[in-house]
């Protein structure tokens, strides 16, 4: 558990009494339950975690928690161990993804009813165990999805600030000198970066926890710098896609048509509202879809690799002469 307790001493975000309240209201209901089953197992080593855990009651962390629930499964008597058989199995049916579940079934655990107790009790503290571990995962799965979405909101931020200061530091040199309506190309960078940032959000909304903990939990670990990248990767691309518009390598309807490129000077009359709103959507199109650009350039090279060079010199062609 070293790797999750990392992780949730290095988070914040979460309320601090509100999950002292909970771990001690839940240790309080562990420690009465610990009490009433009595002494029917002969399980010594059980018995002291559980003795040692509750004499530290209300002062337990979420492991110590699931460790006092995990030693009482290994000391309780066989009727309640067969109760505690169903609730288990249906509590992980709800928590696991369903391929997890079926796995489970396919291994054929023994039946609560007519199974020996001891194969019963193995199966049901190994079944106890990956629960634990399922609950601790979401756990610090679904405190790092609040810093991931806390990171993609400062990164869009510091996006547009750096769009904003390079519009008012470039804005007589570009303006000026280069004759560019710079409004027109800030609007197309500033589409990119939100298209970006919406997709970011997206994706952490709807991420989840998948068949293999561990596999969760490394990838909301390394999926971080990614989602940060995304919205300023979404004006690159935006702009990336203006440019091919502006060189017709992708022509339709659906696309603006921007006549000679006059449009980043503001004065291409082909650039009305209707052309104008379509290029707002295509850039954000370009930051919210982040393959369809790169997956475009793709199809251009190859097309460049396919189609055969001019000759430039003429000299060179032995049928030039000819005639």
């Amino acid at each position: 558990m070293n790797r999750l307790q990392s992780i949730l001493l290095s988070l914040s975000g979460r309320s601090a009494s509100s999950d002292t309240d909970r771990r001690s209201a839940y240790g309080e209901l562990l420690s009465d339950y610990y009490r009433t089953i009595g002494v029917q197992v002969n399980d010594p080593a059980a018995r002291q975690v559980a003795d040692t855990l509750v004499a530290r009651l209300p002062k337990l962390t979420w492991e110590e928690i699931y460790s006092l629930e995990l030693a009482i499964v290994k000391l309780e008597p066989p009727d309640a161990l067969m109760r505690r058989a169903w609730a288990l199995r249906g509590e992980y049916k709800e928590i696991a993804p369903a391929a997890a579940y079926e796995r489970y079934l396919a291994s054929k655990p023994p039946e609560p009813t007519s199974a020996n107790v001891d194969a019963l009790r193995a199966d049901l503290v190994s079944l106890q165990s990956e629960l634990h571990w399922r609950y601790l995962v979401m756990q610090s799965f679904e405190t790092y999805r609040d810093v991931l979405v806390s990171g993609a909101c400062w990164s869009g931020l510091i996006a547009m600030a750096l769009l904003a200061f390079g519009w008012w530091f470039f804005e007589d040199f570009v303006c000026t000198h280069l004759h560019l309506a710079l409004p027109v190309i800030i609007c197309v960078l500033a589409a990119g970066i939100m298209g970006g940032f919406t997709s970011t959000l997206r994706r952490v909304a709807q991420d989840s926890t998948s068949g293999s903990a561990d596999v969760d939990l490394a990838k909301a670990q390394q999926g971080l710098l990614g989602l940060l990248v995304s919205p300023l990767l979404g004006g690159i691309f935006a702009a990336v896609l203006a440019l091919i518009f502006l060189g017709k390598f992708i022509d339709s309807t659906l696309f603006p048509a921007l006549s000679n490129g006059s449009f980043l000077c503001g004065t291409d009359s082909a650039l009305d509202a209707a052309n104008f709103g379509k290029l707002m959507v295509w850039s954000f199109i370009a930051g919210f879809a982040e393959q369809f650009v790169p997956d475009n350039l793709s199809r251009l090279v190859d097309k460049a690799k396919a189609a055969p060079l001019a000759n430039p010199n003429p000299r060179s062609n032995p049928n030039a002469n000819a005639g």
